[in-house]
């Protein structure tokens, strides 16, 4: 039997009657709405002597009444006068705003109270004031206050005033308003009432301001028109100190979740424009304006519609208000008009594409030599097996084709000459014989193509570690070109080709996860019920501690997929008397998917005519093809998230024809194609590097992006 000191025991009687009280004085906390107040800290002292019973609180301090929560250095609760009084570090958070400050009395009775040196947060809206008083649940009352949405640090904007009156999710009441940009005042008005509502409501916006060099300051005054739930438009006047008054209309709207559109024009009479020597525009050339229209439909039958536009009074405009024409860095402004339907068994689509050139010094030019697709029809049959069961169920059957007609204003082809030894395009057309097509050095840009790819796989393992894809393609490729045969010259104006190309892939991949892969144990915490009163205090009592449950770690997994590939190409028949495809002995060996550059348009060996879909990749060649990948693994509300935030793919391949050709100097080895792709959350690049061994140079082509957490970016 455990016996028990009689001092041991008057201490046990001591310990719990303090916690009793304590869970007492707890309880009679109440709220107007009828709630507890509950406390948590690293130190808690009940004093109950004389009329007076409070509790006071230290260290990582966290009190919750009525959904919001305090933390601070250090509180006391006043049972009495019913108020909390917090400081240091002092955080008040609630569904409606986030409030900071120096300290704060709060009555947790009837939510209201007094911050010092306040700053209250909702949404974008953000209330500053030497002293800010709590009204009620959501309205805050400032002195010497300010007031702004813009949440840029520091603030381009703010409007001040003697005594504000803000009531989060309705309106902000300003007396003796000032406009202060970069925290100079602009201008004063008496009295100032502005929206402080997230619903969508029709009326004046806060304005906006701009700053270019080119433009000069530019403030904007918005009108937000609430059309119906399911549309709206805004509408600004913008002034450019430098280049005038300009008209901008937004218009958005939503059928379906899953169905909506936006329309967006602007219109400027601009002096800098029209002023500038370079450029001489005359009359209604000074008027720029530009017209951007998206929409994405889903129809009845699976199928689904989308159009873009992009329209531009000058190529300069979307260099001058990159803002309203995102395109800058784009070699082309794209027009698109797509209907796709997609099956479990195939996917179709009709797609239409006009393309306004970039590419051009003057921003008057015309769009004569832009070569559009006009239309594009593609069909494809997804991968299946050939049969259901039995041994042909392991053979894998798909097919893809595609007819496309490519369409220019201009002459269907460019007129390349010789300079210095380079391959250079008249634009011009200045040359002799520029007007006439020559089959042994143009570049045909207009014509049609048609292309069926039928192909059989038969993936299968070898051990635990290497996957093997053996794979046999037929290939059929069709154009009809739009150029006339010169006199006397071997040219057929609807080549061919066709050839069969089987394939064998061997890759295997290793990975290794990087982070802890265990759980993430947060740091001991006070418990809840961790009360030390005066007299246990003085008795050294040991408080008593609880561990939060784990987090889940963020993870990276590292993969390298080294790869080998053997393809072998029999030609089955092709054009002879045609120059379209060049010296096919003297084609460059190309990988799959390896990008498209100026050189292979301007070569006498033709590697390509129109795009990618002309060249002939993995000849009888040997590839050797290193993939890395770096994905990492978040989680947003319990859910893990996975994405891949770099890879690196570097490619190179032998040709074995040329190693056996003879005689003269042989040039097995292709390029080394290295392609960098990093997106980060808050940086991206896109690096492509091109190393030619046997003239050991090395060509480098690179794109990087900055973006903050509100869409900006620089480029």
């Amino acid at each position: 039997m455990l016996r028990l000191r009689p001092c041991s025991f008057i201490l046990v009687l001591i310990i719990f009657g303090a916690h009793d009280a304590f869970a007492q004085a707890l309880a009679r906390l109440r709220t107007g709405s009828g709630g507890f107040v509950s406390v948590n800290a690293d130190k808690s002292i009940f004093n109950r002597e004389g009329p007076t019973k409070n509790i006071e609180l230290s260290g990582n301090v966290q009190i919750v009444f009525d959904n919001q929560y305090i933390s601070c250095d250090k509180a006391t609760i006043d049972e009495n006068a019913q108020t909390i009084f917090a400081a240091g570090n002092l955080v008040v958070s609630s569904p409606q705003a986030y409030v900071e400050g120096d300290s704060a009395t709060i009555n947790y009775r009837d939510n209201t109270g007094i911050i010092q040196n306040g700053f209250v947060k909702s949404g974008q809206v953000i209330v500053e004031g030497k002293v800010v008083r709590k009204t009620g649940a959501d309205t805050y009352e400032g002195e010497d206050a300010s007031f702004t949405a813009c949440t840029t640090c520091p603030t381009a904007w703010t409007f001040s005033g003697t005594r504000i009156n803000a009531e989060m999710g309705g309106y902000a009441h300003i007396k003796n308003a000032w406009l202060r940009v970069a925290n100079v005042p602009i201008f004063w008005l008496p009295y100032l009432i502005v929206p402080l509502k997230s619903e969508r409501q029709t009326g004046l916006l806060i304005p906006s301001f701009d700053y270019t060099d080119s433009g000069g300051f530019a403030p904007s005054l918005n009108y937000f028109w609430a059309v119906s739930r399911s549309q709206d438009a805004t509408f600004t006047l913008t002034h450019y100190a430098k280049r005038g008054a300009k008209g901008l209309v937004n218009y958005r709207y939503v059928l379906s979740p899953s169905s909506e559109g936006e329309l967006n024009y602007g219109f400027i009479r601009d002096r800098v424009f029209e002023g500038t020597p370079a450029f001489q525009p005359v009359g209604s050339k000074a008027n720029r304006w530009f017209a951007t229209y998206f929409h994405n439909y889903d129809m009845p039958g699976g199928y689904n519609q989308k159009l873009k536009l992009n329209f531009v009074s000058d190529l300069r405009y979307p260099r001058d208000f990159p803002q309203e024409v995102p395109t800058v860095g784009d070699p082309a402004l794209e027009n698109r008009l797509t209907l796709t339907r997609n099956s479990e068994r195939t996917h179709s689509s009709l797609d239409s594409s006009y393309y306004i050139n970039q590419l051009k010094s003057s921003p008057l030019a015309d769009n004569k030599d832009a070569v559009h697709r006009w239309p594009e029809i593609r069909v494809a049959l997804v991968e299946r097996p050939l049969a259901k069961e039995g041994p042909l169920s392991r053979v894998l059957f798909n097919l893809s084709a595609d007819y496309v007609n490519f369409a220019r204003e201009d002459f269907a082809w460019d007129d390349v000459y010789l300079a210095g030894g380079t391959s250079t395009i008249d634009t011009t057309r200045t040359n002799v014989g520029a007007n006439a097509f020559d089959p042994t050095t143009d570049v045909i840009r207009a014509g049609q193509r048609f292309d069926i790819q039928p192909q059989i796989s038969y993936p299968f393992r070898l051990g635990n570690s290497i996957d093997v894809l053996p794979s046999v393609q037929f290939r059929h490729t069709q154009y009809s070109l739009n150029v006339t045969t010169p006199p006397g010259a071997e040219f057929e104006s609807a080549p061919y080709r066709e050839y069969v190309r089987s394939q064998l892939s061997l890759r295997t991949r290793f990975s290794r996860i990087y982070g802890d892969r265990g759980p993430e144990a947060q740091a001991p915490r006070p418990s809840v019920t961790n009360w030390v009163d005066a007299e246990s205090q003085a008795a050294g009592e040991p408080r008593a501690e609880v561990v939060a449950p784990p987090l889940p770690r963020n993870l990276y997994r590292h993969e390298v997929e080294p790869e080998i590939v053997i393809a072998g190409v029999a030609p089955l028949g092709q054009t002879e008397k045609s120059q379209f495809f060049g010296d096919v002995s003297q084609v460059p060996v190309f990988l799959d998917n390896q990008p498209v550059s100026n050189s292979d348009f301007l070569t006498t060996r033709k590697g390509i005519q129109f795009d990618y879909e002309d060249r002939m990749t993995s000849r009888n060649t040997i590839s050797f093809i290193v993939n890395n990948r770096l994905v990492r693994r978040t989680w947003a509300s319990g859910t893990p998230t996975y994405k891949q935030i770099a890879s690196l793919k570097l490619g190179q391949s032998y040709d074995l024809d040329e190693d056996r050709r003879a005689p003269g100097p042989k040039f097995p080895y292709s390029d080394i194609s290295a392609l960098l792709d990093v997106r980060f959350d808050n940086f991206e690049t896109n690096t492509l590097v091109r190393h030619f061994p046997y003239h050991n140079k090395t060509n480098t082509s690179s794109r990087a992006k900055l973006m903050d957490d509100r869409g900006r970016y620089l480029q």
